[in-house]
């Protein structure tokens, strides 16, 4: 079980990895997001799907990047798959 202190610590994680996230346009890479906060990105990817991060942006906002993270895969699945030489 966290303590309180460990719980605040949590939160400030998840809300400062929602912020980079969204104003980069949410395409930034969950490696990147990871970098620059100093977080591994399974951390960075969990801290943007979990229960608690509904709870603190509430549904709508959870929602949304859901979305954009969804596309974001879809993209990169798009854009990848290309090892030609001379492109």
């Amino acid at each position: 079980m966290l303590s309180s202190k460990q719980k605040e610590e949590r939160d400030a994680k998840i809300l400062a990895t929602v912020n980079v996230f969204v104003e980069n346009g949410c395409r930034m890479s969950d490696e990147k997001i990871g970098k620059s906060l100093g977080l591994p990105s399974s951390s960075v990817g969990r801290y943007l799907t979990s229960e608690r991060t509904k709870e603190l942006i509430g549904i709508n906002n959870y929602a949304f990047i859901k979305r954009e993270r969804n596309k974001n895969r879809i993209l990169g699945r798009k854009k990848g798959g290309s090892h030609r030489k001379n492109d």
